[in-house]
C-alpha cells in the first residue's frame, strides 16, 4: 500500500514538474520573442528617425535659402527701382517651397496596435514619444508658410504675373512692375516672412534628433 501510495506520489509529483517546466519554456519563448520584436521595433525606429534627421536637414537648407531670398525680395522691392528679370527670379524663389514631413509610420503602428506594452517602463521609448510629439508640432509649423503663399502670395501673382517669366520669356506678358513696390505686396513679403520658424527653435530640434540616435544606436548595433 505505501509503495503504490509514494508510487503515485512520485508520478504526481513528475506531473506536476513537467507541467511547470513546459510553462517555463513557454514562458521563456514568449519573452524570447517579446525581446526580439521590440529589438526589431527599435531598428525600425532608428531608420525612420535617422530619415526624419535626412529630411530635416534638407528641410533646413530650403528654409534658409527662402529666407534669403526673401529678404532680399523685400529689399528689392522697397528700392522701388526693380527689372522684370530679377523679380522673376526672387519670386521663384519665394513663391512655394516644401515642408517638412515627418517619418512616423512605425511609432504610429506601435501606440495603434497595442505594441506600445513591450515598452512599459522603457525610459528610451518615452523620450522618442516626447520626440514624434515635438516632431509633430515642427511639421505642422512648416507648413505656415506654405499656407500663406497660397492665401496671399498665390493669388496676388495670379492676378499680377506672369509664371512664363520663369521659364519662357519671350511668350510672357508684360506685367505691371509698380504693383509688386506697392505697400499691398510688400506687406504679403512681411508676412510670409513672420511664418518662418525661428530658426534656432530649429537647430534646437535637430539636436535632440541628434541624441535620440545616439542613444538608440547602440541597441541597434547589438
Amino acid at each position: 500500500m505505501k509503495k503504490t501510495l509514494l508510487k503515485f506520489s512520485i508520478e504526481a509529483v513528475l506531473i506536476v514538474l513537467s507541467i511547470l517546466l513546459a510553462l517555463w519554456i513557454d514562458n521563456r519563448k514568449e519573452i524570447s520573442k517579446e525581446r526580439k520584436l521590440k529589438s526589431e521595433l527599435f531598428k525600425r525606429l532608428y531608420a525612420d528617425i535617422r530619415d526624419d534627421s535626412v529630411n530635416f536637414s534638407a528641410y533646413l537648407k530650403r528654409r534658409s535659402r527662402t529666407e534669403s531670398n526673401l529678404t532680399a525680395l523685400i529689399a528689392y522691392v522697397n528700392a522701388k527701382d526693380i527689372r522684370q528679370d530679377s523679380l522673376a527670379a526672387l519670386l521663384n524663389a519665394v513663391e512655394w517651397f516644401a515642408g517638412y514631413s515627418p517619418s512616423n509610420s512605425t511609432y504610429n503602428s506601435i501606440v495603434s496596435s497595442g505594441q506600445v506594452t513591450l515598452f512599459e517602463g522603457d525610459t528610451l521609448f518615452l523620450n522618442i514619444g516626447k520626440y514624434y510629439q515635438a516632431n509633430g508640432v515642427v511639421a505642422g509649423m512648416s507648413e505656415a508658410y506654405v499656407a500663406g503663399a497660397n492665401r496671399f502670395m498665390v493669388p496676388f501673382l495670379n492676378e499680377h504675373f506672369d509664371r512664363r517669366l520663369f521659364h519662357e520669356k519671350g511668350n510672357a506678358r508684360k506685367i505691371d512692375l509698380g504693383k509688386f513696390t506697392e505697400t499691398a505686396f510688400v506687406n504679403i513679403c512681411y508676412s510670409l516672412s513672420d511664418r518662418l520658424i525661428y530658426e534656432g527653435y530649429l537647430r534646437s530640434h535637430q539636436d535632440k534628433q541628434k541624441v535620440l540616435l545616439g542613444q538608440i544606436r547602440p541597441l541597434v548595433l547589438e
